[in-house]
């Protein structure tokens, strides 16, 4: 063998062996480079032997460590997209519930509107009563209780008020797209959405999406945040304006809680010592909306405005003990020259309410919001008596001399004393037993 022969046979079986350690790496192209040369090119090699390395390549594929990685990777890919896409599945659903509970109120809706078209003939009746009330000589602005059409009437009103039932109404509306975005803060959050884009980029987004190319708007409806009757309020609005006698509808367990009348004018209006329709509670106006509405020179001892929102309404020189006043809303209201005196107002929201003369002895003010020194200043308080938040009473106060002009004719109030100040009603409740 001459030295030419033997250098290409030292070549081929470099070559060889460069194939076979090649072969034994785990990458998988140069594993299947290795198995195609190995099929078409290896000298010596049967054709059993070449399909053994072609199953050799197969199974590989199938069951290396590299197709494991790559398929766990894969896999795990994909499982986040499920992910995103059961999210936003979930987020739809969200929205599906809503239009259903929308659907469910507008239907508790409608069936008020039908009932309410029987408030028109009945206001109607209301006056009629009232003319026949004045023509028989009777009490101005009452109606005869003896008379049984007037009996019948009241039940009628009085079952309507019971019928008409608390709901919500569409108040507004809002883009349906945009609840369909997720937000959110934290690191956590921030990454997710940063491989959601990649995610987005590589398998599309809904032409809904706002700003996308096709964008739909879907305006979804939304419900006023608590359930009122502004039916139960149209009766009780037009009842007064009629001076029709409301005392005799508490036989017959007529309610006005949760009534809608913003604005609402019940001045004069009498409420008070009138039961509820739990005949051993008083009557009842809980849980109403009622900013803005007036009720000057009202008598409303006894009622009860749980929860009620009374925003800027106004009750002027009203008689209000015994009222229960438990977490109402009387932000910006006016209570000038109001009675208060006994009444717990409990975490009641006084914020810029007016309390100018307002009667507050023997009053719990311990737990109530947004009450100022300026605002105690101006009330007339019995500081034996009077219970107010820690620190808000001012250093030497001393009761106005308005409230002895307001009070005076009550028969447990403020007095001039003999140097001419205001006293309180404990102060002469004491130089009396002494």
């Amino acid at each position: 063998m001459d030295t030419e022969t033997a250098l290409a046979e030292m070549r081929a079986d470099i070559e060889a062996m460069r194939h076979d350690v090649t072969g034994i790496e785990h990458r998988l192209i140069q594993v299947v480079r290795n198995a195609y040369w190995a099929a078409t090119q290896r000298q010596g090699w049967t054709t059993a032997r070449r399909l053994e390395a072609g199953a050799a390549l197969i199974r590989y594929m199938l069951l290396g460590r590299a197709m494991v990685v790559l398929g766990i990777s894969l896999g795990g890919l994909l499982a986040l997209h499920a992910s995103f896409m059961l999210a936003d599945q979930n987020r739809k659903l969200d929205l599906q519930n809503h239009l259903s509970v929308v659907a469910s109120e507008i239907a508790e809706a409608q069936r008020n509107s039908q009932f309410a078209q029987l408030i028109p003939p009945i206001i109607e009746e209301v006056r009629q009563f009232k003319i026949n009330a004045q023509r028989r000589d009777a009490i101005p602005g009452q109606v005869p209780a003896s008379d049984s059409g007037f009996d019948n009437l009241s039940i009628r009103i009085a079952v309507l008020t019971q019928t008409f039932q608390p709901y919500r109404w569409v108040d507004t509306s809002i883009d349906g797209n945009a609840l369909l975005i997720p937000n959110g803060d934290g690191l956590m959050f921030a990454t997710v959405q940063r491989i959601r884009s990649v995610f987005d980029a590589a398998f599309g987004s809904s032409a809904m999406e706002p700003g996308r190319k096709g964008h739909i708007e879907l305006q979804l409806p939304i419900l006023t945040a608590k359930r009122y009757s502004p039916e139960r309020g149209l009766i009780l609005v037009n009842l007064h304006a009629l001076r029709f006698d409301i005392r005799p509808l508490s036989a017959y367990n007529a309610t006005f809680e949760r009534i809608y009348a913003p604005g609402a004018r019940f001045n004069e209006i009498q409420l008070g010592g009138l039961p509820g329709p739990d005949l051993s509670k008083p009557a009842s106006l809980a849980h109403s909306f009622l900013p803005r509405a007036t009720f000057n020179r009202a008598n409303l001892s006894g009622v009860d405005f749980t929860g009620a929102n009374l925003q800027g309404a106004e009750l002027n020189a009203t008689f209000l003990a015994g009222t229960n006043w438990t977490e109402t809303d009387l932000s910006n209201a006016r209570l000038i020259s109001a009675n208060l005196e006994g009444v717990t107002l409990e975490r009641t929201q006084l914020m810029n309410a007016d309390l100018s003369g307002a009667n507050l002895a023997s009053a719990n003010l311990s737990s109530v919001r947004g009450l100022t020194k300026k605002q105690v200043t101006e009330t007339c308080i019995d500081t034996a008596t009077t219970k107010l938040p820690a620190g808000l009473l001012p250093n030497g106060y001393v009761v106005p001399l308005d409230c002895c002009k307001t009070w005076t004719a009550e028969g447990n109030s403020f007095t001039l004393d003999a140097q001419g100040r205001c006293k309180p009603p404990s102060t002469r409740s004491i130089a009396t037993k002494v």
